[in-house]
C-alpha cells in the first residue's frame, strides 16, 4: 500500500470509526488503484512559449498555469543536480514570472496552478533556490493550497550554495486535496539572498494523484453508514 494511500485510510478509518476488516481493505484497494496513477507534471521541457496548460497525466484531469504577469522559462543554464534530484528533463530552469523566477519585490510575483477536479498533490519542485555561500541564510519560497490565507514556507534547510554550479534544486512534500496551489516569494526581511538579496526561485514540476471515483463513492457510503450507525445507537 502506498503512503498516500495509507494517510488517507488511516484518517478515513478514524473518522468513521471503522472497525470493519473487511471494509478497510476494500477502500485500501481504491486508493490504492489512485496512488498508482500518480504523475509528474513537469515544467522543465524544452518548450517555447512555455506550456501553461495541459493534462496531468492523470485520467482526464486538466491544469491551468496563471500569473499576476508574464509566464517564462527562458534559463537554459540548468545546473549540475536538477537530473539527479529531480529526475526531471530539465532543459529548461522551470517557471518564471518576467524573467525566469518568482520573485519577492514591491509587488510580489506569483504562480498558480489550477485543476479542473479536485486531486491529490504529492509534492512539487523548485529550482534556484540556494543557500549564501557566506552565511547561513536561505532563500525562501511559499505555497498556499486553494487560494488559502495562510502560506507555508519551503527552503529554510537547502544545502546547495548560490554560484557553486549547483541547481538550486529542492523537492517540497505537500500531502494535500486541492484544486490549486499559489506559489509566491514572501517579501524582505525574511529573505535570505543569493548574492542578489532577493527571494526567487523556479516552479519544476508538481507531482499529482487521481482520487478514484470509486473510492469518492465508497468512502462517501461509508461515512453514510457510519452516521447512520452513530444516530441508530443514539
Amino acid at each position: 500500500m502506498s503512503e498516500l494511500a495509507g494517510r488517507v485510510i488511516f484518517l478515513g478509518v478514524r473518522m468513521m470509526n471503522l472497525r470493519n476488516t473487511g471494509i478497510a481493505v476494500l477502500v485500501t484497494g481504491a486508493l490504492a488503484f489512485g496512488t498508482a496513477n500518480a504523475a509528474v507534471i513537469d515544467f522543465t521541457t524544452d518548450n517555447t512559449p512555455p506550456v501553461v496548460a495541459g493534462n496531468t497525466g492523470v485520467f482526464a484531469t486538466t491544469y491551468t498555469v496563471t500569473s499576476n504577469g508574464v509566464i517564462t522559462n527562458d534559463e537554459t543554464n540548468v545546473g549540475n543536480t536538477c537530473v539527479p534530484v529531480l529526475g526531471l528533463a530539465c532543459e529548461r530552469d522551470g517557471f518564471g514570472v518576467g524573467d525566469d523566477e518568482v520573485s519577492t519585490g514591491k509587488d510580489p510575483e506569483t504562480l498558480t496552478v489550477t485543476f479542473s477536479t479536485e486531486l491529490f498533490i504529492k509534492n512539487f519542485s523548485v529550482l534556484d533556490l540556494f543557500r549564501s555561500a557566506d552565511t547561513e541564510n536561505f532563500e525562501i519560497g511559499e505555497y498556499s493550497i486553494d487560494g488559502g490565507a495562510t502560506f507555508t514556507a519551503f527552503g529554510t534547510m537547502l544545502n546547495e550554495v548560490a554560484n557553486s554550479g549547483a541547481s538550486g534544486a529542492l523537492i517540497v512534500n505537500v500531502w494535500a486535496l486541492a484544486e490549486s496551489i499559489i506559489f509566491r516569494a514572501p517579501a524582505l526581511p525574511l529573505d535570505a539572498n543569493d548574492g542578489l538579496g532577493v527571494n526567487d526561485f523556479a516552479l519544476a514540476s508538481l507531482e499529482v494523484v487521481p482520487i478514484p471515483g470509486a473510492a469518492i463513492l465508497l468512502l462517501s457510503g461509508l461515512a453514510g453508514l457510519g452516521f447512520a450507525g452513530r444516530k441508530k445507537k443514539a
